[in-house]
């Protein structure tokens, strides 16, 4: 089985990094992979096709993601990459089964949040 991931063709203008991937994580019978363009997918492991493909930002924000998923309590744990670029990151967890975003959380404050006043100017 082989699965490419079609990226957006404009995808190098947003990367904050190298074009790579730091691999899979598989539960029951199903592969999940993070994807460049900002995307989680789920495969079913024996025959390859794609169950659910979810959309957690735009990529065009800089957005990456790098990562291998994690998978807890029937969750797909993500964090996104682009620390060089001006965004806030965040850690995902989506639904095992249909792909559903069921909570995010940021890494820093934003503003009007306790602590961003911590980091003045252009941390």
């Amino acid at each position: 089985m082989r699965y490419d991931h079609q990226l957006p063709e404009d995808i190098r203008k947003y990367l904050c990094c190298d074009a790579v991937n730091r691999g899979v994580a598989v539960y029951h019978d199903e592969v999940y992979l993070a994807t460049l363009d900002a995307h989680v997918v789920a495969l079913d492991a024996k025959t390859g096709k794609v169950m659910w493909n979810t959309t957690l930002v735009d990529y065009k924000d800089a957005y990456t993601m790098t990562v291998a998923p994690l998978i807890l309590k029937g969750k797909v744990i993500v964090g996104m990459s682009g620390s060089e670029y001006p965004i806030r990151l965040l850690i995902a967890a989506l639904d095992t089964e249909a792909g559903k975003n069921l909570w995010k959380t940021y890494t820093i404050p934003g503003p009007a949040e306790k602590g961003n006043d911590t980091w003045k100017g252009d941390a």
